[in-house]
């Protein structure tokens, strides 16, 4: 009777070892494919939200940057590596803003009387050596700051001086053309 008793206990503890070992076995398999499903999921959706974040920042540079200059300093800079390359875009989109200061002055003069030119023309000398002023408080203050990162500061500064006094113009034009 107790060898009897003894295989039952032994009949059931393996029963209960196999019954054990199967259900940890179905339940670590179902929890592996729950993961496995799960990390699924993540991935789709960090596919959907890259795309999106891709398409907001498509977006944000092409209403942020109506100006066709502002379009390509932004695609400029949204391809570079370093800072050399940063400042590159940012000194073409200052160049470009030159280009049109001088491309509104001449509009300007071609629309205005000699009089009225002639003001302009003083304003222009005017924030020609404000220009050197202000570039010269950029350089004390932020290009001879140290780092490189200063360098890319002041070189928006440089552009935002130059494209400030473009749009003044071209507003000056355009209202006094009635294009505006």
């Amino acid at each position: 009777m107790k060898i009897f008793f003894n295989l039952i206990i032994i009949f059931s503890l393996v029963i209960s070892f196999i019954s054990g070992y199967a259900i940890s076995k179905y339940i670590s398999n179902k929890r592996i494919k729950q993961i496995t499903e799960e990390n699924q999921m993540f991935i789709a959706h960090s596919i959907q939200l890259q795309k999106r974040i891709d398409n907001e920042r498509k977006f944000y540079i092409e209403e942020t940057y109506k100006n066709p200059i502002d379009k390509k300093e932004a695609y400029c800079i949204n391809k570079t590596n370093n800072s050399s390359d940063l400042r590159t875009c940012i000194y073409d989109a200052s160049e470009d803003w030159e280009k049109e200061i001088n491309k509104y002055l001449l509009l300007l003069k071609k629309s205005t009387t000699k009089e009225q030119y002639k003001i302009i023309k003083d304003s222009q000398n005017l924030w020609i050596k404000e220009k050197e002023k202000d570039y010269q408080v950029v350089d004390k203050f932020i290009y001879n700051h140290g780092g490189t990162m200063y360098f890319d500061i002041a070189a928006g500064e440089y552009k935002d001086i130059i494209k400030n006094r473009a749009l003044f113009l071209k507003n000056l034009y355009l209202v006094h053309t009635d294009k505006y």
